[in-house]
């Protein structure tokens, strides 16, 4: 699972790429998709409602919604503002917010009225710590090496291996 650092982060999993930049100051245009956490917990992506070019929202409107074969979510304003560019490949494609979430899977552009809010999204590490374990960049494989170099011994039955993924801090 991937949380580049150059984009910032809503705890609804939605993610900012702030004009060219990867910088908060970077200008007045945003880039907003959905995380790959996100697109993780829905699965299979059939259908992608996004607002028109025009559209305006204010922080935390509903701007869209999701739909996959198992459940329909809603798609929140990170930033108030007004939306200069949709993704329409993703009428045809919707699977590219599972292939590519932050590539081809891009939602909307939008031109931000305060960047105040941008203060408001979180990092990289911060959106991490937000997801539940196994999530926060607790992957099953290193969770074992670290079972194993702790232990000495082999992974440990269920009841146990619970508290081994729970226990580990990536180094």
């Amino acid at each position: 699972m991937k949380f580049p650092e150059d984009l910032l982060y809503t705890e609804s999993h939605e993610w900012v790429k702030v004009g060219d930049s990867t910088l908060r100051d970077g200008g007045s245009q945003v880039t907003i998709g959905l995380t790959d956490y996100a697109q993780s917990q829905l699965k299979d992506i059939v259908y992608v409602d996004i607002p028109e070019v025009g559209s305006e929202f204010k922080k935390g409107d509903s701007m869209g919604v999701v739909e996959s074969v198992k459940t329909v979510a809603d798609i929140y304003s990170p930033m108030t503002g007004k939306v200069t560019d949709e993704n329409f490949t993703l009428k045809d494609h919707p699977q590219f917010v599972n292939e590519d979430p932050y590539g081809k899977g891009w939602l909307v552009k939008m031109e931000i009225r305060d960047r105040e809010e941008l203060k408001g999204l979180l990092s990289s590490k911060a959106y991490q710590g937000s997801l539940p374990p196994p999530y926060r960049g607790r992957y099953p494989e290193d969770a074992r090496r670290h079972w194993r170099q702790e232990s000495g011994g082999p992974l440990p039955d269920h009841s146990q291996r619970s508290q081994a993924f729970q226990t580990f801090e990536p180094s």
